[in-house]
């Protein structure tokens, strides 16, 4: 009996011990865990840009260093526009005084332009003591601008001029009779000159011609009222002819006011 009751007391802790046995522990494909930092940036706005900036690897402008911003002038007003429209009054001309302008100037670069300019006027007058009636004058010019500083300019060019000369009722034809007729005269030559010319940031231009020389170098002449004057009358429009071919005119102070685009 003895025997048998120690074997079922072992067989019995054998069972117990098989019973608790520790088992293999549970296998997965991968024990790393992300971390919440990595899931939170990744493909995120701010990922982005960063990764942005870095293929750029262009760097972030420094205001400091960034250039002040340029002082408008004239000179840099004309350099950034089209083109002046300007109406004028000459003040003071010779032969025929008080000439009323309209010009246009292309504005080229900083320093450069070319403008086209009409001239007019009308009026009664005596030349080296001769009695006119009136003289109308129409003068086209075409002259290149060279800017220099700011402001002030060269003018050089042509101009082609129209004179109609009315030799008014004291003159008598040969038979003693009052004509009133004219003749005509058209000069071409060239002119120079200087000024100064001003471009407000709103566009408003002023201009002052100081000084405008017009050198005469051909003439042509309409001469059919000469045949009708007496010896004295006909000598004496001859010579304002003469005056008008070999002197030049010159032109004092031209004021001008117009707009720039």
């Amino acid at each position: 009996m003895k025997i048998i009751l120690i074997l079922a007391v072992m067989f019995s802790i054998q069972a117990h011990s098989q019973v608790l046995a520790p088992r293999e522990p549970y296998t997965t494909e991968s024990f790393f865990v992300p971390s919440t930092e990595s899931q939170t940036l990744a493909g995120s706005p701010i990922e982005d840009t960063a990764l942005e900036a870095q293929e750029m690897e262009e760097p972030i402008a420094d205001p400091k260093n960034l250039e002040p911003k340029e002082k408008r002038t004239t000179a840099t007003n004309r350099r950034d526009s089209f083109g002046t429209v300007m109406l004028g009054y000459q003040v003071l001309n010779t032969w025929v005084p008080a000439k009323k302008t309209l010009s246009y100037t292309q504005n080229f670069t900083e320093h450069w332009g070319l403008e086209l300019e009409y001239a007019s006027s009308k009026f009664s007058m005596d030349i080296a003591g001769i009695d006119l009636g009136r003289v109308e004058e129409d003068r086209y010019s075409l002259l290149g601008k060279y800017f220099v500083g700011n402001s002030f300019y060269f003018n050089f060019g042509a101009y082609v001029s129209k004179l109609e000369i009315f030799v008014g009722d004291k003159f008598a034809d040969t038979f003693g009779n009052r004509i009133n007729q004219s003749f005509i005269m058209d000069i071409y030559g060239a002119s120079f000159g200087v000024g100064n010319r001003w471009i407000f940031d709103n566009g408003i231009s002023l201009g002052v011609d100081w000084l405008r020389f017009n050198m005469p170098l051909a003439t042509s002449t309409k001469q059919r009222v000469l045949k009708r004057l007496d010896a004295e009358n006909s000598d004496d429009i001859k010579r304002v002819e003469k005056i008008f071919k070999n002197f030049p005119a010159f032109t004092f102070v031209g004021l001008n006011i117009g707009y720039t685009f």
